[in-house]
């Protein structure tokens, strides 16, 4: 008897199962057709499935799972194994996108029918630390540079300038291929296809970068990536990079160089949204706050303007 219950609860279970997979594909083929970039849903299924473990082990209903259960969730991912050595939990921002997953799943089942609410609410999310946006000093990057100059070969030091020079996001640099460098009205850009697959058109802010990027688009056969390597390859010489010269790098801080230098030449800030390629211009402004000689300049107008000259204020005592 106890047998036979044992083993009608397996099978409701391998049913259930079947059915929040099927649901779950069915969703993520919607993201698809929704235009979401092949990397976005790569990442959505690892976030569902990963859920999926989570719904079975404990034996929960999608149909009658709430906010406390959810909570639940949300503590047994911060117990999960961090994706970083050295982190003794999980980061906020992979617990967030977790969740932020698992809501718009959530929104499909409603559509569906399967449910009739969403059972979420803003305080599930993880309180996230503001992230770094500092840009490299001009002696560390210098040092990076000369670095990957004496060691790495000659397309892996071009990508690395080219997301220092046009703001790139490594994973869009690894994409390029020989098409997307174009020369519009004698200046050399580049047309990236960011997240969400959103195409815009960025300056290559250095000569020497852009004319080393116009004469390997010629050598570059049709079809091929421009550097030949995927964004796993340039992080990893990132990494050595790091090591080696004992500065705190990563692929990102490019990045951030470029956007911390055009604003600090004079740049709008809208400007420098559209090269970044950010949705929220609240993003881009991050960079505009860690610009202290700016912030300098601006004190010292303001005091001229108030008649009180140009002399900076002295300690005392």
């Amino acid at each position: 008897m106890a047998l036979a219950k044992e083993s009608r609860g397996l099978l409701r279970l391998k049913s259930m199962m079947v059915r929040v997979r099927d649901l779950i594909d069915a969703y993520l083929r919607d993201l698809e057709a929704a235009g979401r970039s092949p990397a976005t849903v790569r990442v959505y299924r690892v976030h569902l499935f990963q859920f999926l473990y989570f719904l079975l082990s404990r034996g929960l209903n999608i149909r009658t799972l709430t906010v406390r259960d959810l909570r639940r969730y949300r503590q047994w991912l911060a117990e999960l194994p961090p994706k970083t050595r050295g982190n003794p939990r999980r980061a906020p921002s992979s617990i967030n996108a977790a969740l932020s997953a698992l809501s718009g799943f959530f929104a499909f089942l409603v559509d569906e029918g399967i449910r009739s609410s969403i059972p979420f609410t803003r305080r599930l999310r993880v309180k996230q630390p503001q992230p770094d946006v500092r840009a490299p000093t001009k002696d560390e990057e210098l040092e990076i540079m000369r670095w990957l100059e004496e060691n790495a070969p000659e397309r892996i030091l071009l990508a690395f300038k080219t997301m220092r020079y046009a703001g790139l996001r490594v994973g869009e640099a690894a994409k390029l291929t020989p098409r997307d460098i174009l020369v519009v009205r004698g200046l050399v850009r580049i047309r990236v296809v960011g997240k969400g697959s959103k195409i815009r058109e960025v300056p290559v802010l250095d000569k020497e970068t852009a004319q080393a990027l116009l004469e390997l688009k010629q050598k570059v056969p049709p079809g091929e990536t421009l550097f030949g390597v995927k964004d796993c390859t340039l992080r990893w010489w990132a990494e050595r990079a790091s090591k080696a010269t004992g500065i705190k790098f990563h692929t990102h801080l490019l990045r951030h160089a470029f956007a911390t230098e055009a604003l600090n030449r004079g740049v709008p800030v809208d400007v420098v949204q559209q090269w970044l390629g950010h949705s929220r211009l609240e993003t881009t402004r991050r960079y505009a706050m860690t610009l202290d000689e700016r912030v300098e300049e601006y004190a010292r107008r303001m005091l001229e303007g108030l008649g009180e000259g140009s002399e900076t204020f002295k300690m005392e005592g």
